[in-house]
């Protein structure tokens, strides 16, 4: 289990919510056009290089060959992908310290790793088209932040184990686009088109391919009264926002409890209130006020509700007011 920090200046923050807030969109029915091209794919690379490139281009159909299945959903899907991704990333490990297996980014290095794409969700089932799905990642490599987002219909989802990762599949769907989340108000900076692909059939493969775990980022984002961080770099910095995430095995209740133990214990430490959560079926940190069930449940977007949160991130001191539909929830860093 692979431990990892960042610190978030306010804009960061604001990127990082409207991020999360666009999850809500998976409820909604998507458009498909039925003037696409066909496609096959056999890797995530391959997918979301076309993607990329034709955005404009909707898929009529396709099969992803030789992929496994996990039971999570990339945060950002198709972010790690684009070319901004990778420069973050690669920025972030000029940062980089590791203490005692712990790796930690300076401030510099803040904000590099969560515009890279890392983060990993997971949902209870949603309706798509009058059909109860489960929310999925189809992946070529050990990640889920680098994968594919599926749909798969009840009817589909008992072919999967989702406990045994050594299962390959041809998966074979359509590529439908969500609605755009409040585009006349917040621009995207990286512009990637919100999709998924909604699954028509499942087909198990065999293969003697050696198969690891396949990883997912649990990440929360959190709030805490000002902290110092000294670095090699640079003079002591004063921080109120914050974000951390741990790599661990999708397929291991246990390694998801310590990386839950692990993500509270480092939020404790510097007096912090968890603001996001990352699992709608094994709820972690459901009080917090941006939790999926929050965001899954409750209309929590209207236009004023948005941007007061994103003065109350902007604003300097201790204390910390959000609306959420109607009502504020307060807290105080100085008791």
């Amino acid at each position: 289990m692979q431990k990892v920090i960042a610190e978030l200046p306010p804009k960061q923050v604001i990127n990082f919510l409207l991020q999360h807030f666009k999850n809500t969109n998976l409820q909604k029915p998507g458009n498909f056009q039925q003037n696409g091209t066909d496609f096959c794919f056999k890797s995530n690379e391959d997918f979301w290089k076309v993607l990329l490139r034709e955005r404009n281009t909707a898929f009529k159909s396709l099969i992803l060959e030789g992929f496994r299945i996990v039971d999570w959903f990339p945060r950002t899907p198709g972010l790690y992908h684009t070319e901004d991704a990778f420069r973050a990333r690669m920025d972030a490990k000029h940062y980089l310290r590791e203490e005692k297996g712990i790796k930690f980014y300076n401030p510099h290095g803040k904000f590099h790793m969560i515009e890279g794409g890392v983060g990993s969700v997971r949902f209870k089932p949603v309706t798509v088209e009058n059909q109860e799905c489960l929310l999925c990642t189809a992946t070529s490599d050990n990640y889920c932040h680098s994968g594919i987002p599926l749909a798969i219909p009840d009817r589909l989802v008992s072919k999967i184990d989702f406990d045994d990762y050594k299962l390959y599949f041809n998966i074979i769907g359509k590529v439908k686009f969500l609605p755009n989340f409040l585009e006349t108000h917040f621009i995207h900076m990286s512009r990637i088109p919100q999709i998924y692909v909604l699954v028509d059939n499942l087909e198990v493969v065999s293969t003697d391919r050696l198969a690891e775990p396949i990883k997912i980022s649990p990440m929360v984002f959190f709030t805490t009264k000002s902290f110092r961080l000294q670095t090699e770099i640079e003079n002591e910095f004063q921080l109120n926002q914050g974000v951390t995430y741990v790599n661990c095995d999708a397929h291991s209740n246990e390694e998801l409890e310590r990386a839950c133990d692990w993500i509270q214990l480092y939020v404790s430490q510097y007096s912090g209130a968890i603001i996001t959560n990352f699992d709608e079926q094994r709820p972690a940190f459901k009080a917090a006020p941006f939790s999926l069930q929050n965001i899954m449940n409750s209309d929590l977007f209207s236009n004023i509700n948005i941007i007061n949160i994103m003065n109350t991130v902007n604003t300097d001191g201790g204390n910390y007011i959000e609306s959420i539909c109607g009502n504020y929830i307060e807290g105080d860093y100085n008791s």
